[in-house]
């Protein structure tokens, strides 16, 4: 994703009550516009650097973090996606399984030489798909049990509402609107599911509360 669209997004989650179709049809009311300039005044000044070249492998991300952080401006690395990484080496006789699982071990140890957080964005196979509720697991991380295995925490996002599910199987609340983070591996705490609601015009995530209307049904 290029930067100026990354920036498009972070500016609809950042200003609270503008349309993310609005927003890309240039049909902002009085309001929403005075969000947007308000927000984008406020991401301007945010420490953010957006690496958006449209070849990168895990090597670049490294170095550029190092420099970042020989500055002192590098708390965080965030690497959407995974498999988009460039993945070529001088051995021509890997195959896929092997570069996915050298890229999380550079990630890995970038992580641990510099001393921050490195978040991996990854894809899912379609496995998920065969099963009754839907739900993911760390099997379906797509293309390498390396990505499970060097990570200290994964988290899986799951909507029921896109497969067409009425409610979520676990907790029996109403799909519409409600998304689950579960963190399926944790290294160092417990293991479960988080939930949250999601509003898809605002493109924004918040706290999950239940309809009035199951509330009552199901209040004690």
């Amino acid at each position: 994703m290029q930067g100026e669209r990354l920036g498009d997004r972070w500016l609809v989650v950042a200003a609270e009550d503008v349309d993310a179709s609005h927003l890309r049809r240039g049909q902002l009311g009085t309001s929403e516009l005075r969000q947007v300039r308000e927000a984008s005044y406020q991401l301007s000044q945010l420490p953010i650097r957006v690496e958006d070249s449209p070849v990168i492998s895990m090597d670049h991300v490294r170095s550029v973090a190092r420099m970042l952080k020989s500055k002192g401006g590098c708390d965080r690395v965030i690497v959407d996606y995974l498999q988009l990484c460039d993945m070529k080496s001088d051995q021509n006789n890997r195959n896929r399984e092997q570069e996915v699982t050298q890229a999380t071990r550079k990630a890995k140890l970038m992580a641990k030489e510099l001393d921050v957080p490195v978040l991996l964005l990854s894809q899912l196979n379609r496995m998920s798909e065969g099963r009754p509720d839907c739900r993911p697991l760390l099997s379906d991380l797509r293309e390498s049990g390396a990505i499970e295995q060097d990570a200290d925490m994964v988290m899986l996002l799951y909507r029921p509402a896109l497969h067409g599910l009425k409610t979520e199987h676990k907790s029996r609340y109403p799909s519409d609107g409600l998304g689950v983070v579960i963190v399926a591996k944790h290294r160092n705490d417990e293991t479960g599911d988080v939930y949250f609601g999601h509003n898809p015009s605002l493109t924004k995530m918040g706290d999950y509360i239940p309809p009035d209307e199951w509330l009552m049904k199901h209040a004690k």
